[in-house]
């Protein structure tokens, strides 16, 4: 009888941890489909900044008599531009982050989805 109730506490417990690695891994692929969405989003408006800073460029280096205003105008821009690429920059290193975790939370999933066969005897 004792070992009955052994038996069932541990298939109790494995259930559980079996339930929490579940959501966990839920949650994590939730996160790692924002991960990916944000990446893609990265990528794109990296493309767009390459081609704002390369104009920038261009303009302040053919505008070297513009007004001052003008010229104080293009700088602003440059600079935000270089703050944005410094920004996203950052994001680069979220594809790795979120491979790690994708990772961990499935050897999480395989490790609590091991469930004793019950014992007969």
């Amino acid at each position: 009888m004792c070992t009955l109730a052994a038996e069932t506490l541990r298939r109790l417990d494995v259930e559980n941890r079996l339930r929490f690695a579940e959501e966990s891994a839920l949650h994590s692929e939730q996160r790692a489909v924002l991960g990916t969405y944000m990446i893609d989003v990265r990528h794109s408006i990296n493309n767009a900044l390459t081609s704002i800073l390369g104009n920038v460029e261009l303009l302040l280096m053919n505008r070297e008599g513009s007004e001052a205003e003008d010229r104080a105008q293009l700088e602003t821009i440059h600079a935000m531009s270089l703050k944005m690429h410094e920004i996203l920059y950052r994001f680069s290193s979220l594809e790795n982050e979120f491979r790690f975790a994708s990772k961990a939370s499935q050897s999480e999933i395989d490790a609590s989805s091991w469930v004793p066969m019950p014992r007969h005897g």
